[in-house]
């Protein structure tokens, strides 16, 4: 299922993929199909993500993103129904079990970290310096390239487990 979301959107998690920055859906739309591919490359904790329950994904701060992987929302990450909320709908962002945080939420970034550092939430976003403040997959935008920061001391503190394959495709931040 991964593999036909990557297909269709032209990327492979296995490296960087092409985005121009003057060309905003594609990158929105390569940050989707990454945001779901993480889905698939991450365990939680048990007790943070049962059999039966669907994967939430939350966005807060980039409509344009929400959008797309709203329009994405039918597929499944294995036999997981996905479900795709706006993070400025959620009350508690530690009820996502992935919150993407958009630029517009840098103001208060460190507050939002901060307020998931006991909660098992994968958090990806593609503010400046992100894995290094703290959160655990960043997008840099590098010679037209989306590319990965991961920081798996964080997600480890939050009980995740990233997938060496994961691990591979991206630069590690201490």
């Amino acid at each position: 299922m991964l593999a036909a979301v990557a297909a269709a959107t032209g990327i492979l998690l296995g490296g960087a993929a092409p985005a121009r920055a003057a060309d905003g859906e594609l990158e929105v739309r390569v940050k989707a199909a990454y945001v779901l591919n993480f889905a698939a490359f991450v365990s939680w904790a048990p007790e943070a993500l049962d059999a039966t329950e669907p994967l939430r994904i939350c966005v807060l701060g980039d409509e344009a993103l929400l959008d797309a992987l709203r329009k994405l929302s039918r597929r499944k990450v294995g036999e997981r129904r996905l479900e795709i909320r706006s993070g400025q709908d959620q009350a508690d962002p530690g009820d996502c079990h992935i919150l993407v945080i958009g630029r517009s939420e840098g103001p208060r970034l460190t507050r939002l970290l901060e307020q998931l550092a006991d909660r098992c939430v994968l958090t990806v976003g593609d503010l400046p310096g992100f894995c290094a403040g703290g959160g655990m997959i960043g997008f840099v935008a590098e010679s037209g390239r989306i590319r990965l920061e991961i920081n798996p001391r964080a997600a480890a503190e939050a009980r995740l487990v990233l997938r060496a394959k994961l691990l591979e495709v991206g630069k590690t931040v201490p």
